[in-house]
This record gives structure tokens, C-alpha cells and sequence, in this order.
């Protein structure tokens, strides 16, 4: 499942656009498995540390010191100058080669970055959900049958198809859970049940005069 905080956060519907990606907390979390999956988050946490710089700096000068923290991070000679951003902006190269960085700068570089993230990950991020609700893959329990009975053919899966089967197995066991959940007063109103029995006495044990 996915948690975070300790939260299980609920699965998201179908993004309408990328904005909604990264504007909508959950799918950012979700948004950021997806590509850890892929092994390409780096240009997401690289956008979302600047955000948090332009949202939560307390004055100008905070905003420089995590500004500067940013730039170790992604842009020094052990990060590999900014390669892992995935991006080719001009901006990108300039910041790599640069002394002096300003916030401006890094918001220039996010744009550059989401960009590139909106049209390398959002289609596909996007298909692996269904066409109306991700709810519905309560009823999709038949696909599973189909996919016991492909195994002995010899296919080759498609990128398309092992990414949505991903997020599909990730959404699925928080279905589960909330499942679970929902059974927890039953079953403990039957254990219960089974507790009042044990101290009944049956009838074998019943003696007559």
C-alpha cells in the first residue's frame, strides 16, 4: 500500500492534465512510485525540492540557503552536474557550470524539468489507470484468470503494460485493505460468537437421571 506519514492515502482518479499531477498531493505520491519503479525520480525530487523552497522559505534569505542546499544536491561534480534531471534545457547547463545561483534561477529549472517530466511520464503515468474510476478494479478480478491462462504462452509484455501493472498492484492492496477494514466489526462480532460457545455445554456432556 501506499503510505505516507504513517497515512494510507486513498487512490486517486484518473489525472485530467499533468498540472493535476503535481498540484494534487496524492498523485504526487503516487506520481513519485510510479518513477521510483522506473528509476527515474530523481527530476521529480529535484522539482519538488524547489517547490518546497518557494513555498515554505521564511524571508529571502532562507530561500538562498535551501537554494544553495539544492544546488549541492543536483548540480555538484558528485551529482553529476545536473545529468540526473533528465532534462535539456539551457538552463540546466547553465546552473551545472555556474558559481553563483539564485532562487530565480532553480524556478526557471523547475519549469524546465516539469516540462520535461509532463512529456517524457504523463501518458504513460496516466494509463495505468482505467477509463472510469480506479475503483472499479474491484471488478476486475476476471483479468486475473486470463493472465493464469496466457502464462503458459510465451509473449513479450510491453513497457505500457509493466508500468500500469504496477500502479494496478499498488492500488489493488489498498482496495485490499480498505476491504480488510470493513470486516474487522465482523469478525471480531464472530470471535465473539465462537467465545460464547466454548462455555455452552453440549449435549454429550449432558447427564440424565
Amino acid at each position: 500500500s501506499v503510505k505516507k506519514h504513517g497515512v494510507v492515502l486513498p487512490p486517486p482518479s484518473k489525472p485530467k492534465n499533468f498540472g493535476e499531477v503535481l498540484r494534487n498531493s496524492v498523485h504526487l505520491e503516487y506520481f513519485k512510485r510510479y518513477l521510483l519503479s522506473e528509476g527515474s525520480e530523481t527530476p521529480l525530487l529535484f522539482w519538488m525540492a524547489v517547490e518546497s523552497m518557494r513555498i515554505h522559505s521564511k524571508d529571502n534569505r532562507d530561500k538562498q540557503s535551501k537554494a544553495t542546499q539544492i544546488v549541492k544536491r543536483y548540480f555538484s561534480k558528485q551529482a553529476g552536474k545536473g545529468v540526473a534531471l533528465q532534462c535539456e534545457a539551457q538552463v540546466i547547463k547553465d546552473i551545472a557550470k555556474m558559481g553563483s545561483i539564485t532562487p530565480a534561477m532553480l524556478l526557471s529549472a523547475q519549469a524546465a524539468v516539469g516540462k520535461t517530466l509532463g512529456d517524457r511520464w504523463y501518458e504513460r503515468y496516466r494509463d495505468c489507470f482505467p477509463d472510469d474510476s480506479v475503483t472499479d478494479l474491484q471488478d476486475m478480478g476476471y483479468e486475473e484468470d486470463d493472465m493464469h491462462a496466457e502464462k503458459a504462452k510465451p509473449k513479450v509484455i510491453s513497457l505500457k503494460a509493466k508500468t500500469r501493472a504496477i500502479c494496478i498492484a499498488i492500488i489493488r492492496s489498498i482496495i485490499a485493505l480498505r476491504h480488510a477494514l470493513n470486516r474487522q466489526l465482523s469478525s471480531q462480532e464472530f470471535e465473539d460468537y465462537l467465545k460464547a460457545e466454548s462455555f455452552r455445554p453440549s449435549s454429550a456432556n449432558i447427564q440424565t437421571d
